[in-house]
């Protein structure tokens, strides 16, 4: 079952006309009806005696108590833990309680769930230094199996790098009864990549980084899959259901491939970055990551197709300063009680150097013609992505996920500050347009 042939990734090097040898952690993805009998043969198969499985209220029901039950019934000590909540939050407080409640005799980690349970497992496997594996119960996030961890620690969104699971299991049956809220989600993390590949291929033009093309055909395939299949998707039909986490999957292995998120991270996750910070600093209630990228994918579209049709003053772009004052204060307004962490990354990165951001101009203005014909070429226009969302009932606006306009448009101009990777979000400001595009989004939301 499926549109990908997963098994000739796995468990192997492979060798690429980018130069370099890919490989990841996992040995197996399976995607059917019988997918908790093969995790249990699975774990037999590699000799794992005392499995702890991890699940919250939610994915319990899902399919925590069903794996919990197959690999007691397969007379493997298995132990397990259902967090007290619908949607806990990767933190340290998680971690905590998962790492406090683990058996001392625990040789393999069972995560029942989706995004937070899989990245904590991930994390708390590889400081055990354990395996771990997944049965997933929603397709809602890329992050199954790539290396990177993503958690909120002392307030600050860090991705730690740990590894990826043996396995992935996941029944199709499973996935399209999960909440249309996580399919949406999984959908707007997935159509993320259109601005996070081509941040990507703007930062080798701009910085030289390296960008292997044989991983961005990849991931263009995961969003030609799910684009094509929003109708079917939206009647929680199983197999297109499971286009969702084929795409995902596959943008997953695209991390892992290159060692970090740079295939499906760009300006779009770093705005989310910036609100799951804020909303978890307020005490308020967290939004899933992908329905925030899905909608930050909009805006991001709006202020490409902008950047497409500017007319750039690049001496007034060169000579514009960096107001170090206003920035801290800026800083310390947005990112509250973390704002101390992005100072600290700020004087490790010096992102703000004038003299680098000139050098940059220097590149971008030889190569703006061939950048802004990339920007016709491969970017969906906003209205595009709206109409999927439509079709989906998927979040669109900022109001329809509770966030207010401020902080949306805040994140426009911090996010370029929460990870060192070049984004559109540096680009606006090397090129003086941040504030004025911000601006312009902020008026986008109150029409």
């Amino acid at each position: 079952m499926g549109n990908f042939d997963f098994d000739s990734m796995l468990g192997h090097d492979i060798p690429c006309t980018c130069g370099r040898t890919h490989s990841t952690d996992v040995q197996k993805i399976y995607l059917g009806s019988d997918a908790i009998d093969v995790l249990v043969a699975t774990v037999q198969e590699m000799g794992f005696s005392h499995p702890f499985v991890v699940s919250d209220l939610n994915t319990w029901k899902a399919a925590g108590e069903a794996v919990d039950a197959a690999l007691r019934g397969a007379g493997i000590a298995c132990a397990h833990i259902v967090l007290p909540y619908d949607e806990p939050i990767p933190d340290e407080h998680v971690i905590g309680e998962i790492f406090c409640a683990m058996p001392q005799e625990t040789d393999l980690i069972v995560c029942a769930g989706s995004g937070t349970l899989n990245d904590t497992c991930k994390f708390i496997s590889y400081r055990a230094k354990i395996d771990y594996m997944v049965f997933a119960t929603a397709p809602s996030m890329d992050g199954w199996v790539s290396i990177g961890a993503p958690l909120i620690i002392n307030h600050m969104k860090v991705t730690i790098d740990t590894h990826g699971p043996l396995a992935v299991f996941s029944d199709p049956a499973v996935l399209a009864a999960s909440p249309a809220k996580m399919i949406n989600a999984g959908v707007g993390d997935v159509l993320g990549k259109y601005t996070a590949l081509i941040d990507w291929r703007f930062s080798r033009i701009v910085n030289g980084e390296y960008v292997c093309d044989a991983t961005v055909d990849n991931v263009r395939k995961a969003l030609d899959l799910v684009s094509s299949n929003a109708e079917a998707i939206a009647s929680r039909e199983p197999e297109a259901v499971l286009t969702v986490m084929e795409g995902l999957l596959l943008t997953g292995i695209a991390m892992a491939w290159i060692g970090n998120s740079r295939p499906a991270s760009g300006c779009e996750h770093h705005m989310s970055h910036v609100m799951e910070m804020r909303l978890q600093i307020d005490g308020k209630k967290a939004v899933l990551h992908g329905a925030k990228v899905g909608i930050d994918l909009i805006y991001c579209l709006e202020m490409y197709r902008m950047l497409a049709e500017e007319q750039i003053d690049w001496d007034a772009a060169r000579a514009k300063p960096f107001d170090k004052d206003k920035w801290v204060e800026f800083t310390r307004r947005v990112y509250k009680i973390a704002a101390p962490e992005i100072e600290a990354l700020e004087d490790k990165v010096d992102k703000y150097n004038i003299e680098a951001r000139n050098a940059r101009l220097d590149v971008l203005e030889r190569e703006w013609p061939r950048m802004v014909q990339m920007m016709h070429d491969e970017l969906p226009s906003p209205d595009e992505i709206r109409r999927i969302y439509q079709v989906l009932g998927a979040p669109a606006k900022p109001s329809d996920v509770d966030i207010d306009a401020d902080l949306f448009c805040d994140s426009i101009l911090a996010g370029r500050d929460v990870r060192t990777r070049w984004t559109m979000l540096q680009l606006l400001w090397d090129l003086g347009l941040d504030e004025e595009y911000a601006q312009r989004v902020h008026k986008m939301l109150e029409a």
